[in-house]
């Protein structure tokens, strides 16, 4: 089961997943990665899937196959090859099982020749394109991602932006989706930066941001209840704002603190942050 997210931004990119997966005939859940990259291809393809993992695992290593061999041309066409190998997949191994036909479900992110971000969603034998501003998703939670996203979407947003709201989808999704759970593993893409430019988002960023989503929840709700209600004086209604605005600037002063932390020690070349512990 899962929740995987691509969200094409007015200058990079973010792909999303959560790390819960199923075994055991659906009794057992485990933590693991759902975002396979390849940054030292030229292309830098990034795949999120959703699905069967084996049968995602093995698509996923025969595309990377024939994007290596089409990089080595003068003028290779990296998203055409790809698009031809997920078809000719889906003909020699989707219909094996005729009573459990296996579908192909992947969010591609590559790297075209000027450094310019292509997105892709793939479904069965299908690649379709993720247009600029563009946001896709595969796996279970799907449903819940489209009442979910409408609440951050609009044109023309930063790809900071479209972190945090990656992040909130994906935070609200383990509440209400089966099946789509543990932590979130997010990669931060920049248009014109090839070098540079996958970038794993911080577990400890996320886990604060995703404690700040909490807090604003929890404080909303006394705004919420008491907005249109006729009974409740201006003056009580002023403090409940007020209430709401300080706990709000204690949460994001939180998390400023945590991030000017992290980036003094990726300046000094240490990539974990003061707030991770370590885990065995």
């Amino acid at each position: 089961m899962t929740l995987a997210i691509a969200w094409k931004s007015m200058d990079g990119a973010i792909l999303g997943t959560d790390t819960e997966f199923t075994g055991g005939g659906g009794y057992s859940k485990y933590k693991g990665k759902k975002i396979l990259g390849f940054p030292e291809l030229r292309s830098q393809p990034f795949f999120a899937f959703a699905g069967v993992v084996d049968y995602s695992m093995m698509c996923i290593d025969k595309i990377v196959k024939v994007i290596k061999k089409e990089e080595k041309k003068a003028a290779p066409d990296v998203p055409a090859v790809a698009e031809r190998e997920i078809v000719r997949i889906h003909k020699e191994y989707g219909a094996l099982n005729p009573d459990k036909p296996l579908t192909l479900q992947l969010l591609i992110v590559l790297r075209h020749p000027g450094a310019r971000l292509a997105l892709f969603k793939v479904r069965g034998p299908i690649t379709a394109p993720i247009p600029d501003d563009g946001v896709e998703c595969i796996g279970v939670g799907e449903l819940a991602f489209r009442l979910i996203v409408d609440r951050f979407y609009r044109d023309r947003m930063t790809t900071p932006q479209v972190d945090r709201a990656v992040m909130y989808t994906l935070f609200k999704a383990k509440e209400f989706v089966g099946g789509v759970g543990k932590d979130s593993e997010i990669v931060f893409f920049r248009d014109g930066e090839p070098k540079f430019g996958c970038l794993p988002v911080e577990a400890g960023s996320i886990a604060l941001f995703q404690e700040t989503l909490s807090t604003f929840d929890e404080a909303a709700k006394d705004i919420l209840l008491s907005y249109n209600t006729v009974e409740e004086d201006a003056g009580l209604f002023a403090h409940r704002l007020k209430v709401f605005s300080d706990t709000l600037t204690e949460a994001r002063t939180k998390q400023i603190e945590h991030l000017k932390r992290l980036n003094v020690r990726v300046g000094l070349g240490v990539s974990k942050s003061l707030d991770d512990d370590d885990e065995g």
